[in-house]
């Protein structure tokens, strides 16, 4: 029951940050009427071209992959301390959680510029995630694990927009 009460807040949450990053600072739109930009690359496809932008960019950063990601790469505000190496894996994972592409986030071959929202929406989540393992769970009592966790995972499944229900089974 707790592990239920738990995912159902989570993804309260997510829909609650969802919702407050669709409008960005400055935003006059309304939320109902604005659209995300999502990558409409098909899962498929989009896992191969993410293999193919991850190892290109492997290779531009060959010989310093032990460096902090911050002597690397440009505009890192997450991750800074990271081996240079091991990032294009983890966000080679968020693709795959959130079901799209580096371009929904990314200027390819230009990976520092903030163009993209969805890469602030994109940090803005991870601090959420940190804030519900680090601080939120510890307090709720009576949970089955000594060390509960989420991740972007118990939300997204592959997803960019979480599900807020399961899916109804259709009646005949």
């Amino acid at each position: 029951m707790t592990r239920w009460i738990i995912a159902a807040a989570s993804c309260c949450i997510t829909v609650i940050g969802v919702g407050f990053a669709w409008h960005g600072p400055g935003d006059t739109t309304d939320a109902p009427n604005r659209v995300l930009r999502q990558d409409t690359t098909r899962h498929e496809e989009g896992t191969n071209v993410v293999e193919r932008e991850l190892g290109e960019l492997r290779g531009r950063i060959a010989g310093r992959e032990k460096q902090p990601a911050t002597e690397v790469f440009k505009n890192i505000q997450l991750f800074k301390t990271m081996e240079a190496g091991r990032l294009p894996g983890v966000m080679g994972s968020w693709c795959n959680v959130l079901g799209v592409t580096c371009k929904h986030c990314h200027v390819i071959d230009q990976w520092e510029k903030e163009d993209r929202p969805e890469k602030q929406i994109a940090r803005d989540m991870a601090g959420m995630v940190n804030e519900i393992n680090t601080h939120l769970l510890k307090n709720i009592k009576n949970l089955d694990s000594p060390e509960p966790k989420i991740g972007c995972w118990t939300c997204h499944r592959g997803k960019l927009i979480p599900e807020f229900f399961p899916p109804r089974e259709k009646k005949n």
